[in-house]
């Protein structure tokens, strides 16, 4: 209340605390006294403390005390004191109320200037009750006297000592408060500044993100959020966060409430990574989303963060290849059919030639050679073109069929003076699988194995079954690949540097079509490769029937 003050507005605040009141108090005895009694008014030493009084009254009213060091209020202070001994004296013996104005000063010293002004209150306790006696020239003559001396100044002293122990400890507190709220405001401020980054960062990045808390309620969501979910008539106000225009991959299928994405991450479900297209028919997106869940260090769930990406260009991109390839296998293959027929019926007529003609024969066969192999690579075209197969599982012997394809392809492999073998497969290894696509993915692997190993070099084909899983690998002694490359290898028309330097045929699409495989029953491909050291490619698939057998095999 009686802090000093360095600002006109404290300077002022200090003045109606502390010396208004005792301005106030001592008009009001000064006015009454000299309404009842009016030859007080002759008096020096009450004219000379009402004066003392006004005078310090107007010097701490007018005086801009905050340009000068905080202990010059102190005049203020004690002039106070002087003026109140000077009425005190007068008016005792008349109004002895008129003692309470010591307190005043009094406390305005013990409380407004701190521990240090302490000395200065005891003293001027001690100086009002005394003054009488020195204004007179006499002590006081029996102890009832030397009482009414004492009394006066123990009272003060002890409410100064009160006084000043509460300044202390408000001071403290004051300090503490200020402290606190410093830190208070500096923590508001970094997060406001983590606020204002978070919703830069998540406006800047070329997704939609939306955060939900851990009651599922959207406290967070970027522009390109509001748009999908807007395109999709979803929204982000109200849970369960689902939409009318949600369709499936296919952009007709309808997905169901339950199965899409913010309805499923709202109840905590991973997300698999599957495209949906969100928008009315004239405007679809196509949408992939992600989750993750947002926890404190202690493990405390705070919520999930959603992202939605938009995909369109390349799912568009995905099907105009689709499309291409489609266009492209047949327009390659309907004219083959009949080539391939005719040159059967020139073949047909050579035989039947009376005289062998063995160079025409010669070239009939590098032409029937080279429209087969055309043939194959077509063959590809058609394989990476098809979206789906048909899967017809059943339990077939995969021993027996690997021991079959590595007949099959003994006499290639000889040709180019590659030893293929079969090791570790035992007898009896069966598993659930359709036998055409099994049999197509196995001899893919055995296939590519010979086309990257070099002359004098082996490749070792084998059956592992373990745990209820069967593997089928193929491991060769070729160039192997790098890191880089293995990352790539199920990627549908990669083809490594080394193929295309070493001008190996094929477009890239044999591992790709053998994961898919494998994925449509169940089963997994890995590759291990060291460059220089060659490369072992693994064809793994639950050796009996899945609990939910898939109808269709689609496409990596």
């Amino acid at each position: 209340m009686f802090e000093e003050a360095t600002t006109r507005a404290g300077r002022l605040r200090v003045f109606t605390r502390a010396q208004l009141p005792l301005f106030g108090s001592a008009a009001f005895v000064v006015v009454s006294t000299g309404l009842v009694m009016p030859e007080i008014l002759m008096s020096p030493l009450f004219l000379a403390g009402t004066a003392v009084i006004i005078v310090a009254t107007t010097a701490g009213l007018m005086v801009p005390w905050e340009r000068f060091p905080p202990p010059w209020l102190l005049a203020v202070a004690f002039a106070d004191v002087v003026g109140v001994a000077f009425l005190r004296t007068e008016l005792l013996p008349l109004v002895p109320a008129a003692g309470l104005l010591t307190i005043f000063p009094v406390l305005w010293l013990a409380y407004g200037f701190g521990a240090r002004m302490l000395v200065a209150c005891v003293v001027s306790a001690l100086f009002i009750p005394s003054f009488p006696f020195v204004y007179a020239r006499s002590w006081p003559a029996d102890a009832v006297a030397w009482l009414n001396v004492v009394t006066l100044p123990a009272l003060a002293i002890g409410i100064a000592l009160v006084a000043n122990i509460a300044s202390r400890q408000l001071r403290q507190r004051t300090t503490q408060l200020i402290s606190a709220h410093r830190t208070q405001g500096e923590a508001l401020r970094r997060a406001q500044d983590n606020e204002i980054l978070a919703r830069g960062i998540v406006d800047a990045v070329d997704a939609g993100v939306v955060f939900l808390d851990a009651n599922g309620d959207v406290l967070l969501s970027n522009q390109i959020a509001r748009d999908l979910t807007e395109l999709a008539g979803i929204r982000l106000d109200t849970p369960p966060y689902v939409g009318p225009n949600v369709r499936a991959a296919d952009r007709e299928t309808f997905v169901s409430l339950d199965e899409q994405v913010l309805s499923r991450v709202f109840r905590g479900e991973h997300i698999d990574g599957s495209l949906q297209w969100w928008g009315p028919a004239s405007r679809q997106v196509a949408v992939v989303a992600s989750r993750s869940k947002v926890r404190r260090k202690d493990g405390v769930p705070l919520g999930t963060v959603a992202v939605l990406y938009d995909v369109t260009e390349l799912a568009e991109a995905v099907q105009v290849r689709e499309e291409f390839l489609r266009t492209v296998s047949h327009e390659l293959r309907t004219p083959l059919t009949p080539i391939t027929g005719y040159l059967d019926l020139l073949q047909e007529h050579l035989e039947s030639a009376p005289q062998p003609d063995p160079k025409s024969d010669r070239l009939m066969a590098i032409v029937q050679r080279k429209t087969h192999h055309l043939a194959a690579r077509i063959a590809e075209l058609v394989s990476a073109a098809d979206s789906s197969h048909d899967i017809r599982p059943r339990t077939i012997d995969v021993t027996g069929l690997v021991t079959q394809l590595v007949a099959r392809h003994s006499e290639p492999a000889e040709a180019r003076w590659i030893e293929l073998t079969v090791a570790h497969a035992a007898d009896g290894v069966t598993a659930h699988l359709d036998p055409r696509l099994a049999t197509q993915a196995i001899d893919e692997l055995i296939t590519n194995a010979l086309k990257f190993s070099p002359a004098g070099s082996s490749v070792i084909v084998g059956v592992q079954q373990q745990d209820g899983i069967v593997g089928v690998f193929v491991a060769d002694e070729g160039l192997g690949l790098t890191v880089g490359e293995q990352a790539r290898a199920f990627d549908r028309f990669y083809r490594s540097p080394a193929s295309r330097r070493q001008a190996v045929p094929g477009f890239g699409l044999g591992l790709a079509l053998v994961r898919s495989i494998a994925r449509a029953h169940g089963g997994h491909v890995h590759i291990h490769s060291r460059l220089g050291e060659g490369t072992r490619v693994t064809f793994t698939v639950p050796a009996g029937a899945p609990a939910a057998p898939r109808a269709h095999l689609t496409r990596a």
